[in-house]
């Protein structure tokens, strides 16, 4: 399995790089203050990146948010009394 994860890794890099690869023209990047030229794999890669980070910044607060709320519902929760309920069955000796 683990030589199965390094394979799929591998043909990852290897396709990410042929993408580079075959990606080598330059883009302008309009900014308010300016102008910034860069390859379109770069700046494809650079996107890609950003958009895992904010995703993953998001989704770490709202994890954050249901841990505490699981916290304080399971506080909650043994602060309750416990019920006793009637024996139904007949214990067998």
């Amino acid at each position: 399995m683990r030589m199965l994860k390094g394979l799929g890794f591998f043909l990852l890099l290897m396709v990410g790089a042929l993408f580079a690869f075959l990606n080598r023209q330059t883009v302008s990047i309009n900014y308010y203050m300016g102008i910034q030229e860069m390859p379109l794999a770069i700046l494809l890669m650079l996107t890609f990146s950003t958009g895992i980070l904010i995703g993953y910044l998001i989704s770490s607060f709202r994890i954050l948010l249901l841990n505490w709320e699981n916290w304080r519902l399971r506080k909650r929760s043994s602060q309750l009394p416990t019920l006793s309920f009637p024996k139904v069955f007949k214990e067998e000796a």
